[in-house]
């Protein structure tokens, strides 16, 4: 190395003293996957630097009973907990009916609910790979919550 003016200049000749200097290498990084930390590089379930990036994605299933029943399922993804909203519409007509299923037991039903639109929590929190079941009849219903994920 060269005492330089410019010791940061990558060209054939330096324009202080003239001495030949090594072109510059291009050096490719490889571009990390969705399931490899950003940061250190392990899997995401293996990260020893906590930069990960937790995003918020909202969710929702719907279930309308226009001709007779609806029902909707699915399950609960990310990577924490969550609480889930119902909103509910009906029109107060008898017989109606809304019944959430949480891995198959029913944690809520409402018969004959009131005319209007109505949101109700449910008192609990769910895990990953919940499945949840929503099934009404003459009103129509939705299930809301956000799910983490990893970034």
């Amino acid at each position: 190395m060269h005492n330089c003016n410019y010791p940061a200049y990558h060209a054939p000749s330096c324009p202080c003293c003239g001495n030949y200097q090594q072109p510059l290498v291009p050096y490719y990084y490889p571009v990390p996957s969705a399931d490899v930390c950003h940061g250190c590089g392990n899997p995401v379930h293996q990260c020893c630097c906590q930069s990960t990036t937790l995003i918020k994605c909202p969710k929702e299933i719907y279930a309308d009973s226009a001709a007779s029943i609806g029902e909707a399922e699915t399950y609960i993804g990310g990577v924490s907990d969550v609480t889930v909203d119902l909103e509910y519409l009906s029109d107060g007509s008898d017989p109606s009916l809304i019944e959430v299923k949480i891995d198959s037991v029913t944690v809520l039903t409402i018969t004959s609910p009131a005319a209007g639109y109505f949101v109700k929590k449910l008192p609990l929190q769910l895990a990953p790979g919940s499945v949840i079941n929503l099934k009404v009849k003459d009103s129509r219903a939705r299930l809301r919550w956000c799910e983490d994920l990893i970034y």
